[in-house]
């Protein structure tokens, strides 16, 4: 799994030539299984997902136990040509060349670039999943498929060990100065006036507003209001709000405040709030916030 990162398979997600080798490979093995134990036993398994995997570690197996059995090990090459030629042309040198800098990642008193990690190993990382913004994305979702994005080249060597060796989910926050520069969309519900009901005073809409929508009413009203959970985006949308707004109007100054470091405001109108929030009337807190 380490070589090839792809489940347990031994090729690359995108590796289409020696997919096809293997594939071949597989079947001349599905066909004659029966002439040797260590390879039916692969077919055995009631998961068909691990049969590639399985299959892949065979003739590293077969030489091990047959080792002392040349004409043995003769008959399963003759049998199977297909595999053992694959797992020399392919996954012998793959392992080679990861081992190789797996060494130096744990080794090395230098620390080593991403640029000079073998494909293989780069593709691994830019398959790998990241946490940025409260979601579980892969790196490549975030860079639009640039592979020469400027955020590879600014990993450690222990980030890049942490996913390599680890298998570990990096969070994109441990990345200095990067999670400014990407933003997942959000969407959000848009609440209106319920004039059908004097129970419930706003309800939800059919329409949903993305980051555009939001800055559409920023750009016409005082004052929005963005309300859901945390976690769900709501500082990082308006944060890039804040950004799209300058780049557009950069003669004009835009404050971010985090109110959470002003919680002696809070706590003076904290009666307020919670009236305003029982009664459901969003507008009483215009004023409120206009006073700050």
């Amino acid at each position: 799994m380490l070589v090839f990162q792809n489940e347990g398979k031994p090729f690359g997600i995108e590796d289409e030539e020696n997919f096809k080798k293997f594939i071949e490979a597989y079947v001349e093995c599905n066909i004659n299984k029966s002439k040797e134990n260590l390879i039916e036993i692969v077919y055995d398994y009631k998961d068909h997902k691990i049969w590639l995997a399985k299959l892949a570690v065979r003739p590293g197996h077969i030489l091990t136990e047959y080792k002392n059995l040349p004409e043995k090990l003769i008959s399963c090459k003759e049998t199977f040509p297909k595999l053992f030629e694959y797992y020399k042309n392919v996954i012998i040198p793959a392992m080679r060349n990861t081992l190789h800098v797996l060494n130096r990642l744990n080794y090395s008193s230098r620390k080593l670039k991403f640029e000079e990690l073998t494909d293989r190993l780069k593709s691994a990382i830019i398959n790998s999943k990241i946490s940025l913004q409260e979601k579980i994305v892969k790196f490549l979702k975030i860079v639009n498929n640039d592979k020469n994005s400027k955020i590879f080249h600014k990993l450690d060597m222990f980030q890049m060990q942490d996913i390599l060796c680890n298998g570990n989910i990096l969070k994109i926050g441990n990345i200095q100065n990067i999670e400014e520069e990407f933003y997942i969309e959000r969407k959000f519900v848009k609440i209106i006036p319920n004039n059908n009901s004097d129970n419930d005073k706003y309800i939800n809409s059919n329409e949903f507003l993305s980051l555009p929508h939001i800055r559409a009413q920023a750009e016409q009203s005082k004052l929005i209001m963005i309300s859901d959970k945390a976690g769900y985006g709501k500082t990082t949308t308006l944060k890039n709000l804040c950004k799209e707004l300058k780049n557009s109007y950069p003669e004009y100054f835009v404050f971010y405040v985090d109110l959470k470091s002003r919680i002696e405001i809070y706590e003076k109108y904290e009666k307020t709030f919670l009236n305003i929030a029982q009664d459901k009337d969003h507008t009483k807190i215009k004023p409120i916030l206009l006073s700050f």
